[in-house]
């Protein structure tokens, strides 16, 4: 939640940007200096049924929250396209179809 100069009203920070102190005037955005700053949401995971789900998250309180949209997963500090026989639900993470497995790099 941020403030703008002169004023008394806070304004949540918008998807893909946090704040995380008090009398802020700006939010942080989430992958800047990525070049890629629209491929970041701020998400966070809620679990119901047994089953994860990562939902976005509006007035993101630290950069914690911060990870790849949907179709995209997190790979050395960058948002990548997701590959075939995978799954890139929201939530920077790259899951496996069934079938398809995969080999740690070296």
């Amino acid at each position: 939640v941020v403030a703008q100069t002169g004023s008394m009203a806070c304004t949540l920070c918008p998807l893909g940007e946090y704040a995380n102190d008090t009398g802020m005037t700006e939010c942080f955005i989430c992958g800047a200096g990525t070049g890629q700053e629209e491929k970041w949401t701020t998400s966070q995971a809620v679990v119901a049924q047994g089953k994860e789900t990562w939902l976005q998250v509006q007035g993101s309180v630290n950069q914690s929250y911060c990870g790849c949209i949907a179709g995209t997963y997190l790979w050395n500090g960058r948002c990548e396209e997701c590959i075939q026989g995978s799954i890139c639900e929201g939530s920077s993470k790259l899951l496996l179809e069934p079938g398809f497995f995969s080999r740690p790099e070296e």
